[in-house]
């Protein structure tokens, strides 16, 4: 969020950015990855948006991606948090369009693990809160939006055609919303 405050950024912002660094050097932090069994690794994505939070009506959108195995042993391989990439005029669209980043980084981090270890068929599960998203995906109900219409479409098909799972979490087990909430808990992501 303070990186598309650099244009037009005030004393406020600068005090709240020192608070957090602040914040983040007073803690302990770090990862742990744990021995995983590479014969039945698959991805799991969770995504989140928060709809016109941003300055000049952006929007947030915001990706975890994690190795898991049989277990449910998981290792954190990448993150992201980033201004979606165009203004869009509701809550659907704004996790649509992080749905999709998801997708394409999550496609991306199995291309990777299936050169490396020289494997094919890791399942691609990606994880969201929103439950009116999920429908539109696995019904063939018309979107007015037409820009979204082509993209839910991409979705569908994906689903269909068994590419990728999808799944619903509540909003208090999702642990993507750290990265595109104020305020949001972050001991959802913590572990010991």
């Amino acid at each position: 969020m303070a990186s598309t405050k650099i244009n037009c950024a005030v004393i406020g912002d600068i005090i709240k950015l020192n608070k957090v660094v602040k914040y983040i050097r007073s803690q302990k932090n770090f990862i742990k990855y744990p021995c995983l069994d590479i014969n039945s690794i698959s991805i799991k994505t969770f995504t989140d948006a928060s709809f016109n939070n941003l300055p000049h009506g952006g929007s947030q959108g915001g990706q975890l991606i994690f190795v898991t195995d049989k277990s449910n042993l998981s290792c954190l391989v990448s993150w992201n948090s980033s201004k979606i990439k165009r203004v869009v005029r509701s809550t659907l669209a704004a996790e649509t369009l992080s749905l999709i980043e998801g997708c394409d980084s999550s496609y991306f981090t199995i291309s990777i693990l299936e050169h490396i270890y020289k494997t094919k068929n890791i399942k691609n599960t990606i994880i969201t809160d929103n439950k009116s998203l999920l429908d539109t995906i696995k019904t063939t109900n018309l979107i007015s939006d037409k820009r979204l219409r082509l993209e839910i479409s991409a979705l569908r098909e994906m689903f269909n055609n068994e590419e990728i799972n999808f799944r619903w979490v509540s909003s208090s087990n999702q642990i993507s919303d750290t990265l595109t909430k104020v305020g949001a808990s972050k001991n959802n992501l913590a572990t010991d």
